[in-house]
């Protein structure tokens, strides 16, 4: 007695959660997910045989990832430190703050500060409306800097897993029944960081254009030193290099996941005498590899060390 059967699954749902935004201050939904299984299933002689085989397909759409640097953070940072050397009475121009010919847009730093902000892409969602209201007050020696965060920030990625399920049941003798299952995950991320990392490019590409390149050269910090080293090289040192490193685990297999699952049951319950009822049993499993994370290399001219994602 033969029964095959084939089945088609759709299915979807979402993780409720509390307000989340993303480096332009834009609300971002929950993450959600949809999954489609297809399969077959065989039953054969009278049941002591079944066999099922089934493939898998899950999205998950704008899920949280971690580890990804603010952009953001650095840039309001830089524009303090611009602030300080305004307070300090400094000259932009021996600082760096020049053009070919050696000249200096800027009379002050407080120039200097509004040119780094005005180089903020305009995406950016700043006001009070937005909740997000970083800005300059006052001028001259009145001149400071109000720091604001965003409220429920995040990175986001997408996830695509698929694989196979392989399970055979066979029940040999009455009262014995063995289980082999065999399973197959592969799960690839898409998009990660994206968002973070179009921001932090657009906001270099503006600075580099701004004024006729006059920030290129920019000292860091002017009130410490003038030979610290530019506000760019440690922007993308410091911070562009890492969001380049989680954007880069975009089509790479998530190594957190492992690939290959065994798992193999027996049971057997008795069928006669005082023992009648009585069952026994064991199980074996295996699991590939995992990986737990990056070894770190140094891969930058500062020497700032960052996961290599080819080698988990």
């Amino acid at each position: 007695d033969t029964e095959i059967r084939a089945f088609w699954n759709e299915s979807g749902n979402f993780t409720p959660g509390g307000q989340r935004r993303n480096i332009w201050n834009e609300d971002i939904g929950s993450p959600s997910a949809e999954t489609s299984e297809k399969g077959l299933s065989l039953s054969t002689f009278n049941g002591k045989f079944f066999l099922r085989v089934n493939r898998f397909d899950t999205r998950i759409e704008d899920d949280a990832v971690g580890g990804v640097r603010n952009p953001f953070s650095y840039i309001s940072s830089t524009i303090n430190n611009m602030v300080q050397a305004n307070l300090a009475g400094l000259n932009p121009a021996l600082y760096g703050y020049t053009v070919a010919n050696g000249t200096s847009p800027y009379s002050n730093f407080e120039q200097v500060a509004r040119a780094i902000y005005d180089a903020i892409p305009k995406r950016l969602r700043i006001g009070n409306q937005y909740n997000f209201n970083p800005r300059l007050t006052g001028s001259g020696a009145g001149l400071q800097w109000v720091p604001e965060t965003i409220t429920g920030l995040i990175s986001t990625s997408d996830t695509r897993s698929t694989g196979m399920e392989y399970e055979a049941i066979v029940n040999p003798l009455p009262g014995w029944r063995v289980s082999v299952s065999f399973a197959e995950n592969e799960a690839v991320k898409a998009d990660v960081a994206r968002e973070d990392l179009a921001f932090a490019n657009e906001w270099v590409a503006n600075v580099r254009a701004k004024d006729g390149g006059a920030l290129i050269n920019g000292q860091r910090t002017p009130i410490q030193s003038a030979t610290l080293g530019t506000f760019l090289a440690q922007y993308d040192g410091e911070h562009v290099t890492f969001i380049r490193t989680s954007a880069a685990q975009s089509g790479v297999s998530t190594a957190e996941i492992r690939k290959w699952r065994a798992n193999v049951v027996t049971r057997y319950e008795f069928q006669r005498g005082i023992v009648r009822g009585l069952s026994i049993g064991g199980a074996l499993r295996w699991q590939d590899k995992v990986g737990i994370g990056y070894p770190n290399i140094s891969a930058t001219p500062n020497t700032q060390y960052v996961p290599d994602i080819a080698h988990p």
